[in-house]
């Protein structure tokens, strides 16, 4: 049963960021997702090499993995306190069509022209059929928990 909520609540925060991807432009989701993949790793967990973190990402995958980049941006609160809050960039990892494990890095806009630092919120694992959600405690463990 405790599975089973795990993965309704993670289906319904899906649906929930999903609908409000639609305050950002294009070119802000572009430009998220491009500070993302071009952020050195070092940056986001210091335990990491200084190399983009795409191409960290990419050396940590067996193969059969894909990739899908998305931002998403809260959608409760008051008026207040989404104006304040910070658009995330998720960046999926899929077996044929099944994920396999979800990263969160919060990313504010401060400009049109910058970001402010980046920061991993939450890596997400899934495991078992009923998409058992194991939380990771930082980038370094990715690839292990990726080839078990």
């Amino acid at each position: 049963m405790r599975k089973i909520r795990h993965l309704l609540v993670f289906a319904l925060f899906v649906t929930a960021t999903a609908y409000a991807q639609t305050k950002l432009s294009d070119s802000d989701v572009a430009r998220l997702i491009a500070t993302i993949q071009a952020v050195s790793a070092s940056e986001l967990d210091s335990s990491l090499p200084a190399t983009p973190f795409e191409e960290w990402l990419r050396r940590q995958l067996p193969e059969g993995l894909g990739v899908g980049w998305a931002v998403r941006t809260p959608s409760t609160g008051t008026p207040h306190d989404l104006a304040r809050s910070m658009p995330w960039v998720e960046v999926d990892i899929s077996k044929q069509g099944q994920p396999v494990l979800a990263i969160f890095v919060a990313c504010k806009m401060e400009s049109a022209k910058s970001t402010i630092r980046p920061k991993v919120r939450s890596i997400v694992q899934f495991k078992g059929e009923l998409g058992e959600l194991v939380e990771l405690g930082g980038l370094r463990e990715i690839g292990a928990a990726l080839n078990n």
